[in-house]
C-alpha cells in the first residue's frame, strides 16, 4: 500500500502542477503569480493522489472496503473553486465510467454528454468582461486542457468504481 500511496502522490502532484500550468496559460489577463497559490494547488493534488493511491493499494490488497475512505483526501483539490465543482464532476462521472458498471451503454453515454459539455462550461465560467477578446483558438486551448485533466481525473476516480476482490474470510 505505501507504494500506491506514495504513487498516488507523485502522480498527483504531476497533475496539479499541470493543472496550474494550464490555469497560467489559458489567463488573459494573469494576476501576479503567486508561489503560496501554486503550492496549495500542487499539494492538494498530490494529497488526492496520495488517497486514491491508498484506495487502489487497498483494493488491490485485498483490505476492508472502509479504505475507500481515503479517497476523500481528494476533497480539497477536486472541490476547490478553482476546479468550480468540474474536476469533482470529471472524477466521478469519468471514473465510473471507466470502471465499466452496470448499466454497460450508461457509462460512454454520461462520459460522452459530461465531455462534451466541458468546452460550455468554461465558457458559460469565463469572464464576461473579457469574452469579445477569446478567440476559437483560446477556447480550444481551454477545452483540450480541460479534456486533458478531466481524463486524467477520471484515470484517478476509477478506483473508487473498481470491483473490490471477494476475500474468503476464515
Amino acid at each position: 500500500m505505501l507504494a500506491w500511496g506514495s504513487l498516488g502522490f507523485v502522480l498527483g502532484a504531476w497533475v496539479g502542477a499541470l493543472a496550474r500550468l494550464w490555469m497560467r496559460l489559458i489567463v488573459v489577463y494573469p494576476e501576479r503569480f503567486s508561489w503560496p497559490g501554486t503550492l496549495a494547488i500542487i499539494i492538494s493534488a498530490a494529497i488526492g493522489g496520495l488517497g486514491l493511491g491508498l484506495v487502489r493499494g487497498a483494493r488491490l490488497t485485498g483490505r476492508s472496503k472502509l479504505w475507500r475512505l481515503a479517497a476523500l483526501l481528494a476533497l480539497p483539490f477536486l472541490g476547490a473553486p478553482m476546479g468550480l465543482g468540474v474536476f469533482l464532476l470529471s472524477a466521478l462521472v469519468g471514473g465510473w465510467a471507466l470502471a465499466d458498471r452496470q448499466p454497460s451503454w450508461l457509462a460512454p453515454v454520461l462520459a460522452a454528454l459530461w465531455f462534451a459539455a466541458l468546452p460550455f462550461i468554461a465558457y458559460a465560467v469565463g469572464d464576461p468582461d473579457h469574452h469579445n477578446l477569446y478567440d476559437g483558438v483560446h477556447y480550444l486551448s481551454i477545452s483540450v486542457g480541460l479534456w486533458t485533466l478531466a481524463a486524467l481525473l477520471a484515470v484517478g476516480g476509477r478506483e473508487l468504481f473498481e470491483r473490490w476482490p471477494v476475500v474468503a474470510r476464515p
